[in-house]
């Protein structure tokens, strides 16, 4: 993994055409469509979680990014603007290096919980903290709606952070 550098997950979610595992000799389906940005939640929760040395669990970093549509909003609010409008797995990198660019490599981590700071933060119920955050840093903190983003994660089964 660290000496190929960045890939694409969607590539190596296709085991049997991915340059990447070619050498490994598989002949597996195709699963990127079924994991979709439960991709980028699975790398998270094994390097939160240890299941990675830390060489490896820097390499994998800049995968351990959920796009959700809440954090896609909060992020264009503070100035990302080549993210997909869509939630896709790929964006994880594009969250990371914004992060990275604005934070450090180290300190964008959030003490590997990676995203869920930004997940929580957009929740309603933290409506005051994340005001207090965007108007610290000079963004506008009005229009953010929370309540359609608490009616999403109902949709969805609940709490996803």
């Amino acid at each position: 993994m660290r000496e190929r550098g960045l890939i694409s997950l969607d590539d190596v979610l296709r085991p049997s055409h991915s340059p990447a595992i070619a050498r490994l000799g598989l002949n597996a389906a195709p699963i990127g469509r079924s994991l979709g940005i439960g991709t980028n939640w699975l790398i998270r929760e094994l390097v939160r979680n240890g299941a990675y040395d830390p060489g490896d669990a820097t390499a994998l970093a800049p995968y351990c990014w959920m796009p959700t549509q809440r954090v896609r909003m909060l992020l264009e609010r503070l100035g990302l603007r080549d993210l997909s409008p869509d939630a896709n797995k790929e964006g994880s990198r594009v969250i990371h290096k914004f992060m990275v660019d604005h934070l450090g490599e180290e300190r964008a981590r959030f003490g590997d919980d990676f995203d869920l700071p930004l997940q929580l933060v957009t929740r309603a119920r933290h409506d005051d903290v994340r005001r207090q955050c965007l108007e610290q840093g000079g963004v506008d903190a009005s229009d953010f709606d929370e309540d359609d983003q608490d009616a999403e994660d109902d949709l969805a089964g609940g709490d996803s952070t």
